[in-house]
């Protein structure tokens, strides 16, 4: 009888160095005014929270209260998403490392604008910001498909959205930011395992 020797601890090769897909929003997906935005920096961190609401019965004559289901909230999951003018810079120049350079280059050789790149820097904001108003008054905000590669994908409407500017440039556009986001599962049907 033979034994095989395949060494199944062995890394696969061709995963080494990928980079990892990155966070997708998709707005009122599977519509003709669907628009998909691609995060420019992955999350560093996912919370998801879950609250289950059950409902004390007192019952005459028992010694305990009868827990009973009452409800499953929706699930929250909130999401921080960096943006850097300096990153935005680096993905489109190759990863030069230097980021000063980079927007020196950028601008340099005509490719790009400084109002392109206070535009890059606004797309963001601007997308976030249209998820928070109903697109028909008097209608629920607009559905988000929340897509992070291999651990969640699922329909949302955002509930509270943060913007923090860190640093601004000349005309005082933002040029690094962090927006603090809370997604709320919006579902039609009972999920099931």
């Amino acid at each position: 009888m033979a034994i095989a020797t395949t060494n199944m601890l062995q890394p696969n090769i061709g995963l080494i160095g990928k980079k990892p897909d990155r966070v997708r929003l998709i707005s009122n997906p599977g519509e003709e005014n669907a628009e998909t935005f691609t995060v420019l920096l992955n999350p560093q961190r996912l919370r998801e929270s879950i609250q289950v609401e059950w409902a004390k019965l007192p019952v005459v004559g028992l010694d305990y209260e009868v827990i009973h289901y009452s409800r499953t909230r929706s699930i929250e999951l909130p999401m921080s998403f960096h943006f850097s003018i300096f990153e935005k810079a680096r993905q489109q120049l190759g990863g030069t490392p230097d980021p000063q350079t980079q927007i020196t280059q950028m601008l340099g050789s005509g490719a790009v604008t400084s109002s392109a790149l206070s535009s890059a820097s606004t797309d963001f904001v601007n997308f976030l910001r249209s998820l928070c108003f109903p697109t028909v008054a008097g209608l629920r905000p607009p559905t988000v498909k929340v897509i992070w590669p291999n651990i969640v994908s699922f329909l949302a409407v955002v509930s509270r959205v943060d913007f923090e500017y860190v640093k601004f440039d000349k005309t005082l556009a933002p040029i690094v930011y962090q927006a603090d986001v809370m997604f709320l599962e919006t579902r039609v049907a009972r999920r099931y395992s």
